[in-house]
């Protein structure tokens, strides 16, 4: 650890480390002297002669080659690093967050050493402190156990001691005051648990409309689990549409970067992950177009691009035809009369009644 020493001029014994569980990383415990901080501190003093080697055995785990460890400075009156204090066998070590629901913040405020016989109720004085309430703040207590694959986050009884908790040296305590039902402010995440539910399903969304596939219009921010109503409602009102039916997404493909040949059918995915997963990889990208009618009307409709060759011209006019789907050529010629009249019509490459294709269309009024 000499190098430690020498990057921020310590005198060796004013600081100690502690190895960091790699697997469980989330929010930083943002706030001076972390090298790295993430969740799980694994409660591991280390000897200065110690092979960083032999560390990475401990702790990995994860099979993770990265070794994480956590460097802990204490300061004195003089902001001058001093010895740390000592721990004894009955002592925890337990790092502690507020959460603020109307500025949706959770911030690191500091750490405490615990009696593992101790109860919650023992601190609580100090926990205001740190927050900079009132002594006699009723606050709520809930242990961050995991953040991933799901979020796993439990109150804790304040009346329970510490041990009967489960709790142990590393562990993450965030709290609050109370949610009151009711309240005059308007919270969209009341508690810890629901916070962090939303920060790990958060997902940022960059819409492009379809006709211009390299150029970004606006992003979104959405969550996971938003159903595919959730998603059209919130680009139809981007957009200013009344009626969000008449909103179609395509996905993104990772490999070619382009937007996937089949557009998203309408209620055809259940939530926005579904929508930007694509095989193994996920992307932040969704395509986007705006219909002259509701997309579950178009898709029970059928869309022809007829070529009209004129007898005596070299134009050629491209017809867009709507039908439904098991309408008939019969029904795709009168259609195209009313959009070009006066001349008798001759339908080529036609083998069957019902159609599922494009026809070449051609005047034969001189035939």
């Amino acid at each position: 650890f000499i190098p430690i020493l020498e990057q921020f001029v310590w005198p060796s014994g004013l600081f100690r480390l502690k190895m960091v569980d790699n697997a469980l990383a989330f929010l930083l415990l943002s706030v001076l002297f972390y090298l790295c901080c993430d969740y799980n501190i694994v409660s591991h003093y280390l000897s200065r002669a110690a092979q960083v080697g032999q560390l990475r055995e401990v702790s990995n785990k994860a099979h993770n080659a990265e070794l994480k460890l956590f460097l802990e400075v204490e300061l004195g009156l003089d902001l001058r690093p001093i010895r740390p204090p000592e721990k004894s066998k009955e002592d925890i070590l337990l790092f502690f967050k507020l959460y603020n629901p109307e500025k949706e913040e959770l911030r690191f405020v500091g750490r405490l050493f615990v009696k593992a016989l101790g109860k919650p109720s023992d601190i609580l004085t100090k926990l205001n402190e740190m927050a900079g309430f009132s002594p006699n703040e009723e606050i709520e207590l809930y242990e961050e156990i995991k953040f991933e694959p799901n979020v796993m986050c439990e109150h804790i009884d304040k009346k329970l001691s510490f041990r009967s908790s489960q709790l142990e040296d590393g562990d993450i305590i965030s709290f609050q005051k109370p949610s009151i039902p009711g309240g005059d402010t308007q919270v969209r995440y009341k508690d810890v648990p629901s916070f962090l539910e939303y920060v790990h399903n958060r997902q940022v969304v960059h819409f492009r409309c379809l006709e211009k596939p390299k150029e970004e219009e606006f992003c979104l921010e959405l969550s996971k689990l938003h159903t595919y109503d959730d998603v059209v409602e919130r680009v139809a009102r981007q957009l200013g549409l009344d009626d969000p039916s008449k909103v179609r997404l395509t996905s993104h493909n990772c490999y070619s970067q382009q937007p996937k040949p089949q557009p998203i059918r309408y209620r055809g995915v259940e939530h926005l992950l579904d929508m930007l997963v694509h095989y193994n990889q996920t992307s932040d990208i969704l395509y986007y177009e705006v219909l002259d009618i509701p997309l579950p009307e178009l898709q029970c409709l059928k869309t022809l691009k007829v070529a009209f060759h004129h007898a005596t011209k070299d134009e050629v006019v491209i017809h867009s035809i709507r039908l439904s789907k098991n309408s008939t050529i019969s029904d795709v010629i009168t259609d195209l009369k009313t959009k070009v009249s006066n001349y008798p019509i001759l339908i080529l490459s036609s083998a069957c009644l019902k159609f599922s294709t494009t026809r070449f269309i051609r005047d034969i009024s001189t035939s």
